[in-house]
């Protein structure tokens, strides 16, 4: 028996201590329990509180893109807007040209059944599909705003969305700026709304040789006026005219003011150019040369209340970056069209003191209608 463990023959003291360990145990299982039990009901109260938060997030995750879908669906005005060769009509099929084939169907990614916008500058603006194939027979071909050329991707045209109305903005005669410049200024021209762009040669005009002479300033212009039209949904494109010299621009001026004069008899004053365009010219300075220059919400404000008639639009003429010479500035004070104007105590460069007088004559022009 010596040789046999106590385990295989347990004395009753062993009982005893199993007995006791027993107790021990679960003495402390009952404290471990006393102590845990808050913190279970706590976890147990956290789960819930979590749960119903993340039903509350995703019930407002729901509604928050419903409201989205809805807004995007309301407010999509991303159309593609081209201008194309008209007339246009709901029977119209127009051949895009590669370059807009390759914006819309490239950069926009438009597909085959998407909607477009169309207008030409003469039939108003129109809703179209985009479809693969060439126009037809009785389509026309888009070459205004980029090359010609057959680009397999045409617009059906289906109906008409806003009449041709006519343009009735200011017109803008500029002395040709250097090439990023010059597209600024015909861009920014186009959305303040001027009816024609007209370049002006004077003695200071530094020509951009890599335009390409007076035909490449002229192209340049009016790509730059055919994207902004685009842009800013014009119905059309400003008249771009050709390179004109000062000297020419002021002989044609006043041609026009004999002509008003013999059919309405001589006035003298500010009012003696009406009915003929008033040509407003901007000053660098106003204490040069002796001549009053007028403040240009003045001179806006009172061309405004002439009422002048639709083909005697008011016009801007914005020098060169060096300014007028002493011979340019005597041959304008002398004009009976011209009008000196002022656009403020600080030298403007040759792009802001068109933008900013083109600014207020819209201002001046939306202030009367209103």
């Amino acid at each position: 028996l010596s040789s046999v463990g106590p385990f295989e023959h347990p004395s009753p003291s062993c009982f005893r201590w199993n007995r006791r360990t027993l107790r021990g145990r679960k003495r402390a299982m009952a404290r471990v329990s006393r102590i845990t039990r808050p913190s279970r009901a706590a976890a147990s109260a956290a789960i819930v509180a979590v749960a119903a938060a993340a039903t509350v997030a995703v019930s407002v995750v729901a509604t928050f893109a419903t409201s989205l879908a809805a807004v995007v669906v309301v407010t999509d005005h991303r159309t593609p807007r081209l201008l194309v060769e008209g007339p246009l009509n709901s029977a119209a099929r127009v051949e895009l040209t590669p370059a807009q084939a390759k914006h819309v169907m490239t950069v926009l990614r438009a597909r085959e059944g998407s909607a477009l916008v169309l207008f030409d500058g003469e039939s108003g603006e129109w809703s179209a599909e985009l479809r693969r194939g060439i126009a037809g027979g009785s389509g026309k071909r888009s070459s205004r705003n980029g090359a010609s050329g057959g680009s397999g991707i045409c617009a059906h045209v289906a109906e008409q969305l806003r009449p041709q109305r006519v343009e009735t903005g200011p017109r803008l005669l500029f002395a040709p700026l250097k090439s990023k410049v010059l597209a600024l200024l015909a861009e920014k021209a186009t959305e303040l709304g001027v009816s024609e762009l007209v370049p002006v040669l004077t003695e200071h005009t530094e020509i951009d040789h890599t335009l390409g002479g007076e035909e490449g300033i002229r192209n340049r212009i009016f790509i730059a006026a055919c994207a902004a039209a685009e842009q800013c949904e014009r119905l059309s494109v400003p008249v771009v005219q050709p390179l004109v010299t000062l000297e020419r621009l002021l002989d044609e001026w006043t041609r026009d003011v004999h002509k008003a004069r013999t059919r309405d008899g001589d006035d003298a004053g500010f009012d003696a150019v009406a009915p003929v365009a008033p040509l407003l010219v901007a000053l660098e300075r106003n204490d040069e040369r002796g001549v009053y220059a007028w403040p240009l919400l003045t001179a806006a404000r009172g061309l405004e209340r002439r009422r002048l008639p639709d083909d005697a639009l008011p016009a801007v003429l914005i020098g060169p970056e060096g300014g007028f010479t002493t011979e340019e500035a005597d041959a304008l004070a002398k004009h009976p069209a011209v009008v000196f104007v002022s656009l403020g105590p600080r030298i403007l460069r040759a792009e802001t003191a068109a933008f900013t007088a083109l600014a207020v004559l819209q201002a001046v022009s939306d202030e009367a209608a209103a």
